[in-house]
């Protein structure tokens, strides 16, 4: 009598089902080839290498079967010869291993999971995530400094999906993008973007923007020891830093700086460095998971001395509010048309705005991080500048997050007018305004040029000033 299993069920549960895809335009005779860290993937012996199977718009396909086991599997993609694959004729994909995590066997609710529909040979997906709800009619986006995310010119679109805040353990709005980057060599700076839908308005989160590079992809395997070993432990470390942070930053989650001496000893795969957006990421298939808290609209302003204070542009009636509470009286814009236009600025109700609050505002266009440019127009920002101290004695300066063309007046102001020497008007800038990207050589030359208007200098006695 033939017994019948009991185990199947059993069976079914102890293995996940993982789908490989990756597209790849291999030439006739060869073939696309998975090998990893594990008997079951070859151990990296390419000539043990389970081979794809090829499928239209030369995707590569396979499916394995994993069991449920506390262990990190790492593979890659490789090129071989499609009947006798052989070492001499193997070109492996470039960049970090890809990964399955162990988090992923163990805790994964589903019985099969996919690589990506969009996994290329050479390049890794990005998928940026943000937690933050939003009211309805409103909807998250992101602009930033490549094509995939707006090239700073229109915001794109973000994907909303509603889950578990991994810090606070209540539901939230998850919004997610995802696009692939070369892993030996991408960087790029972005920011989220609130947009409402019925009066097509866009509020820019404060600060100095977010970034990621190609070094983040190598930390990654810090996190993930951590997390594996201490998974507590790490979510309290990051949850505690959030809370007791004593400045609200764009995903920073402490504010004090940390000596570069420690930083190798405490970064864990997250950063906590003042020049670093802090981040708590995981990495599955290759795919880089960046997640992303704390939108920051405050609006935070940094005083300089008593008749200039310093910050990012005023985005509505209730920034310029607080400045008239702060006893400004004029204002000196440094935006272009361009950055209005691109941050979704209503031009016409901020100027509106500034009338109704009795506040005087100048607009004095300069490009932002353009060199020749702020050379060209300093001299003249500079007096504008003086001109509105000398009438209404306190006057706001801004440029668009208050980081470059803002500051770098301000000390060019305290080095001609006021006869700071150049390095300790630089610092006394610093320090109230620690984001602040220095560019010494321009200034040097910005002030150059300054003098020569100001004080009828000749370059010959400039030597003594600088």
């Amino acid at each position: 009598m033939n017994s019948i299993s009991t185990n199947a069920s059993f069976t079914d549960i102890r293995v996940v089902k993982i789908y490989f895809k990756i597209h790849y335009n291999a030439e006739y005779g060869q073939a696309i080839y998975l090998c990893g860290d594990d008997e079951r993937l070859g151990i990296w012996d390419s000539t043990k290498a389970i081979r794809l199977q090829w499928n239209q718009n030369n995707e590569w396909t396979t499916c394995l079967k994993l069991p449920r086991i506390c262990k990190t599997f790492e593979y890659k993609f490789l090129l071989n010869d499609y009947n006798n694959p052989s070492p001499q004729k193997e070109l492996w994909e470039p960049g970090e291993n890809r990964i399955i995590t162990k988090h992923l066997l163990l805790n994964g609710k589903k019985g099969e999971y996919f690589n990506c529909n969009k996994e290329y040979w050479g390049f890794r997906t990005i998928k940026l995530k943000l937690n933050h709800n939003l009211q309805p009619g409103e909807r998250m986006m992101i602009i930033g400094s490549i094509p995939e995310i707006g090239s700073w010119k229109t915001p794109v679109l973000m994907k909303q999906q509603q889950k578990i805040d991994i810090l606070t353990q209540e539901p939230i709005q998850q919004w997610s993008i995802s696009f692939i980057v070369n892993p030996l060599n991408f960087y790029f700076r972005y920011y989220y973007v609130i947009r409402n839908d019925e009066s097509g308005n866009m509020i820019w989160e404060r600060g100095n923007g977010r970034y990621l590079k190609t070094a983040d992809l190598s930390s990654i395997r810090q996190v993930l020891d951590q997390f594996a070993l201490h998974p507590i432990k790490v979510k309290t470390q990051i949850y505690t830093a959030f809370e007791s942070r004593t400045q609200k930053r764009n995903g920073s989650f402490q504010a004090t700086k940390i000596p570069k001496s420690k930083m190798k000893l405490n970064n864990q795969g997250y950063q906590f460095a003042d020049k670093e957006p802090s981040f708590f990421y995981y990495e599955e298939f290759g795919r880089l998971n960046k997640l992303d808290w704390n939108f920051v609209v405050q609006f935070q302003t940094y005083e300089i001395n008593e008749n200039i204070m310093i910050g990012p542009y005023p985005q509505n009636e209730q920034d310029i509010l607080m400045l008239k509470q702060k006893q400004v009286k004029a204002v000196l814009n440094l935006q272009t048309r361009l950055d209005m236009f691109h941050r979704g600025v209503n031009w016409e109700q901020i100027v509106d705005a500034y009338k109704r609050q009795k506040i005087v505002m100048k607009n004095y266009q300069i490009f932002d991080m353009d060199a020749e440019d702020f050379e060209k127009k300093s001299n003249k920002a500079v007096q504008i500048l003086r001109k509105l101290i000398n009438e209404y004695e306190y006057v706001y300066v801004h440029c668009t997050a208050g980081i470059w063309r803002a500051p770098s007046i301000v000390v060019l102001y305290l080095s001609s007018i006021l006869k700071y020497d150049l390095k300790e008007a630089i610092e006394l800038v610093k320090q109230k305004r620690q984001q602040f990207y220095v560019n010494y050589s321009m200034l040097k030359r910005s002030l150059q040029k300054t003098l020569v208007f100001n004080h009828g200098l000749g370059y010959q006695n400039l030597a003594s000033t600088l």
